[in-house]
């Protein structure tokens, strides 16, 4: 097994239920992809990887409002 798959499983091991809800709606998304992500989208990802881990978000669910 590859070093970046088993530190891949490991990381997916620890996620909660709705984390892992979360992250399999990213991969259906990006397996159903058609188009190449561009080097600009690629680093766009990691940087928004990196505010989510350290916190910097909320989700989409936890802010939209109903009122409207």
């Amino acid at each position: 097994m590859s070093m970046i798959k088993a530190e891949l499983l490991q990381k997916v091991d620890s996620l909660s239920k709705p984390e892992l809800e979360e992250l399999f709606d990213h991969i259906r998304w990006l397996l159903a992809e058609k188009e190449p992500i561009s080097e600009n989208e690629r680093k766009e990802l990691h940087e928004g990887l990196e505010e989510i881990r350290r916190g910097e978000c909320r989700r989409w669910c936890d802010i939209k409002r109903t009122d409207v």
